[in-house]
């Protein structure tokens, strides 16, 4: 080879060795190592999830049972109800003195409305004793309000020293009473006796307990334990007792009201926004003892009454029975009529037939008499 071509072929290497280094310094990317002491990068906490807290509100507390303590220290014995023992608490009672009427509220702490939450099914009881002995005076009846509802009465005797239970006060006569500026305002008027006389006895109270449509009346005595020699005047005074059953009625309901277990009246609650009506008398057609056949005998008095008006102006109203002697029974039979004069009215006369269960409190081989409206009267003998 001769010296010009190699000088050429050399000049032609150096010239491929100088464009290789310059783009292998062009394209490699340069990269530092990290430092040993470069703290991590930070990172943010998990925020804890917490479920909102549960609001609570005050509500009336269920009355389950309430009951008069009569004695030194007169008192209530009363068991509310809590619907869902963790979703509800007893909150407490207020108490408050107006004449001889002692009102008192019960409340409940329960999940407010609205709320998603999980209760317990269980029913809870709550016992409450609440002392009544502010400003009540000896020989003075009192009635209790709780919630609203007239549940108690009672009047506060005199310690005599003696040895004294309570009884089933004997009740002659319960009427329904209402008053003609207020229909819906129901009262319930007593005639009540004591059998052991004024020295040996005395009205202790009333309950009151209301079950869908049946009020539940107890009436009783304060009288001188068995056993106990003590001489007792031969006065046996009537007891008036008038109980408050307000106004908390379904228009068009027909309502029974039961005094110490007998059956004694019977009323539908009224529309005030009706048309003015009266209560009268109602005429009747016919009056039959059905006997029973049952252990032992029960006795039903089966009453046909008449509508005078026809139905677009009068309806049957109720019953009361009263009993002022032992064998004697007193029924009086109701209706509503328009109270206006000279409003157009149908022509049917309907009749209503009534059935009044008198019980099995009947001696036996006794005759007994039972009088309806103070005219129809019919006799039978006890089996």
């Amino acid at each position: 080879m001769n010296a010009r071509l190699r000088i050429a072929l050399l000049l032609t290497l150096a010239l491929v060795a100088v464009v290789a280094a310059a783009c292998s310094s062009g394209n490699t990317p340069t990269t530092t190592p990290p430092s040993a002491t470069q703290p991590p990068a930070a990172t943010e906490p998990t925020p804890v999830q917490t479920a909102p807290p549960i609001e609570m509100v005050s509500a009336p507390a269920p009355l389950e049972s309430i009951k008069v303590v009569n004695g030194a220290n007169v008192s209530l014995e009363v068991v509310t109800l809590l619907n869902s023992s963790s979703c509800s608490s007893f909150e407490g009672f207020q108490q408050t003195l107006e004449g001889n009427t002692i009102n008192i509220t019960m409340t409940n702490l329960v999940v407010a409305p609205g709320q998603l939450v999980a209760c317990t099914m269980d029913i809870g009881y709550v016992e409450t004793t609440i002392p009544l002995g502010d400003g009540i005076a000896v020989g003075q009846t009192y009635n209790v309000v709780i919630n609203g509802q007239s549940t108690n009465g009672f009047t506060v005797s005199e310690d005599t020293g003696r040895d004294m239970v309570n009884a089933p006060a004997p009740v002659q006569s319960v009427k329904v009473i209402t008053t003609d500026t207020n229909i819906t305002d129901v009262s319930l008027a007593l005639v009540s006796t004591l059998p052991m006389g004024s020295s040996c006895s005395s009205f202790a109270g009333y309950d009151v307990t209301r079950d869908g449509s049946f009020i539940r009346v107890t009436m009783t005595n304060l009288q001188v334990a068995p056993g106990v020699l003590a001489p007792c005047t031969a006065d046996f005074g009537y007891v008036e007792t008038t109980i408050p059953l307000g106004s908390d009625f379904e228009v068009g309901q027909t309502y029974r009201v039961i005094v110490n277990d007998k059956l004694t009246n019977e009323f539908v609650a009224r529309n005030p926004d009706a048309q003015a009506m009266k209560i009268a008398l109602a005429p009747i057609e016919a009056v039959e003892i059905l006997i029973l056949e049952s252990f032992p005998p029960q006795y039903n008095v089966v009453i046909a009454s008449r509508l005078p008006l026809g139905s677009s102006c009068s309806q049957h109203y109720g019953f009361d029975v009263a009993r002022k002697f032992a064998n004697n029974i007193e029924i009086t039979v109701s209706n509503l009529e328009v109270a206006a004069d000279n409003v157009p009215c149908t022509r049917d006369l309907p009749v209503v037939q009534t059935t009044v269960p008198l019980g099995s409190d009947f001696q036996l081989d006794e005759t007994y008499t039972v009088t309806v409206n103070g005219d129809v009267t019919k006799e039978f003998g006890a089996q």
